[in-house]
């Protein structure tokens, strides 16, 4: 098989680009949200101090499951896991967007969506190790690695620029946008291919 033959059937592969199209709106998804909670945190409150707990309101919740989470992989599958856990920050972050939208200035509600996707991060994450060469041949495998990757960058980038963006227009927007793109992350990963997925699960 030729490199131009293999490149075509990379992209004809549905379960790859079911893959690809999860990456990228769940990388959206975070790096939208990382920017609008932190002008949010800072807009309410005025303190350096409560923003930087933000990381810390992030970073706990990921220590606490991390074993749960990992005996969780183990035993269901990782596709449905994946799923939950994307879902789970969809629902999140549209509480949030509501939260907003009613003209609350209580922050308490926004570290607890911080934990929550925290945690739901975790799990993804852990679903998701070594998920891609299950969808492709071996042989497209180093192919699919570079170009889910070469994307997965671009999204990195984009993605803060659009969360200022948004949050130009109000902080119920770009909360929304998460939420949406969390949701069709959730829907992609439920597509995944059932049968070569982390070994069938």
């Amino acid at each position: 098989m030729t490199e131009v033959s293999q490149g075509a059937s990379l992209w004809r592969t549905a379960g790859y680009l079911r893959f690809l199209t999860m990456r990228v709106a769940m990388s959206f998804a975070y790096q939208i949200y990382g920017v609008a909670v932190g002008w949010r945190v800072y807009a309410l409150t005025h303190s350096a101090t409560m923003l930087g707990l933000v990381g810390l309101a992030q970073f706990l919740p990921m220590v606490v499951v991390v074993l749960p989470v990992g005996m969780a992989v183990d035993r269901f599958s990782r596709k449905r896991l994946m799923a939950l856990a994307q879902a789970g920050a969809a629902i999140g972050l549209g509480g949030l967007a509501l939260v907003t939208l009613s003209g609350s200035h209580a922050v308490w509600p926004v570290f607890l969506v911080v934990a929550a996707v925290g945690g739901l991060r975790t799990l993804d994450q852990a679903a998701g190790t070594s998920l891609l060469p299950n969808l492709v041949e071996a042989a497209l495998v180093p192919q699919a690695v570079a170009a889910s990757s070469g994307v997965l960058q671009a999204a990195v980038m984009v993605g803060p620029v659009l969360g200022g963006f948004l949050y130009v227009l109000g902080p119920v927007v770009p909360f929304a946008a998460s939420a949406g793109f969390y949701a069709v992350a959730a829907v992609m990963s439920g597509g995944l291919p059932a049968g070569r997925v982390a070994g069938g699960r």
